[in-house]
């Protein structure tokens, strides 16, 4: 039988890789290109606080009505918008993609995109959005159908995951 005991280790030199917190991405194909906003949200140890900004960008780009993507979908900008939050890394990032644009209007809506969210600092969001969302959210979580597999167990997996 072999130990654990009984291996030698070796020290790796190790180091962590932090993409800056902005940065345009494009994409350019028949008649579509798309514009991405990419910003860092600091570290998968602070879960809480990934998770506080995943409901907020749920209150305010999750339907066409709501308050940032109506604002990005009024410009004109673009033929559509959509976000992502991806909070498996190191380094969790939100990513916002217009899509169905022209490069020209790259600065434009990154000026527009950062100019609402200083809005939402200023002004803050609507509470009856954001309970609502927290309460969608709350529904979403309880009535998750996990079908023949052990929802405990799913639950666990989900809450160590970074």
């Amino acid at each position: 039988m072999n130990y654990y005991i009984d291996f030698d280790y070796t020290l790796f030199d190790t180091y962590e890789f932090r993409q800056g917190l902005f940065k345009i991405l494009e994409k350019n194909g028949f008649d579509k290109t798309y514009l991405g906003l990419c910003y860092s949200l600091g570290s998968y140890e602070n879960y809480e606080d990934i998770l506080g900004m995943s409901l907020i960008f749920t209150s305010i780009m999750s339907t066409n009505n709501s308050p940032l993507k109506k604002a990005i979908l009024d410009s004109k900008l673009g033929k559509n918008v959509r976000y992502s939050i991806d909070d498996n890394n190191v380094v969790p990032s939100l990513h916002i993609d217009l899509l169905e644009t022209d490069p020209s209007k790259k600065k434009a809506f990154k000026d527009l995109f950062e100019n609402e969210i200083k809005k939402f600092i200023k002004h803050g969001i609507d509470k009856d959005l954001l309970l609502s969302t927290l309460n969608f959210s709350e529904f979403k979580d309880k009535e998750k159908d996990l079908q023949a597999s052990n929802k405990g167990l799913n639950f666990a997996m989900t809450v160590i995951s970074p």
